[in-house]
């Protein structure tokens, strides 16, 4: 459990995935209001608790705009990370069971 003035309940495991999906944007952009951890909270708060923007500015101690700058460059990334996870499911379906484990073994580099 996080705690931020509240208790969020969501694991910490959880914020840490959503930090390391938003890092690379983060680079990108250069200097941030918020650590990735902060920003990962802001969201999972938005997500979860349905927390008006205005309060999470206000709590985070960021400006109205550049909360909900953070919320959608958040959904942009999770939907990014959804859209590639669907891809990579309906790759995997097209595979018969002795494609699917050659291709297994061959990204673990082990020899059957």
């Amino acid at each position: 459990m996080i705690t931020y003035r509240a208790t969020l309940d969501v694991s910490r495991d959880l914020i840490r995935h959503v930090a390391v999906l938003l890092a690379a944007e983060r680079r990108r952009r250069g200097t941030r209001a918020l650590t990735r951890f902060g920003q990962a909270v802001l969201v999972l708060r938005w997500f979860r608790d349905r927390t008006d923007p205005t309060a999470l500015a206000r709590d985070h101690d960021i400006s109205h705009a550049t909360s909900y700058r953070y919320l959608d460059e958040a959904i942009e990334i999770l939907a990014e990370q959804e859209r590639r996870e669907w891809v990579r499911m309906e790759t995997v379906e097209r595979f018969t069971q002795e494609e699917l484990t050659t291709v297994i073994a061959r990204d673990l580099q082990i020899d059957r």
